[in-house]
């Protein structure tokens, strides 16, 4: 397997990107409704139900970065409604696109390290998905 160095993905929030970010997680859900019952001779069996998805992410704190403002603002005035979130590997053959509103936000800064940054924004929507 060939080794990958460098970045491996982008996140935009309101059209700016945040900024020096080490992980993202992005997380599709798709819940499921039992429908089993003595017919199916009580093997389980599902229907598709709702889903949903969010975008974890963890980076290094950097007081000016643009994207970082527009998250604190959006939790302190609670404006915008929701925010543009798109994810795209770095060699375009994801990209993810939806609005979302910030769920968490936190400032982790350890002892001997750097000041971090890390988060979670939920989807309001629809997920559009685009892979090439």
């Amino acid at each position: 397997m060939a080794q990958v160095s460098g970045m491996l993905a982008i996140l935009t929030i309101d059209g700016s990107a945040l900024a020096y970010s080490q992980s993202y997680t992005p997380t599709i859900n798709q819940a499921t409704i039992d429908v089993t019952n003595r017919d199916s001779n009580y093997w389980r069996e599902l229907l598709s139900s709702t889903r949903s998805w969010a975008i974890s992410f963890e980076g290094h704190y950097k007081a000016d970065d643009v994207a970082k403002k527009i998250l604190v603002a959006h939790y302190k005035d609670r404006s915008p409604a929701t925010l543009s979130v798109v994810f795209t590997l770095a060699d375009g053959t994801i990209t993810l696109t939806g609005e979302a509103i910030l769920t968490a936000l936190s400032f982790p800064s350890p002892y001997e390290g750097a000041a971090m940054l890390s988060g979670t924004l939920e989807g309001t929507g629809a997920l559009a998905f685009s892979a090439s």
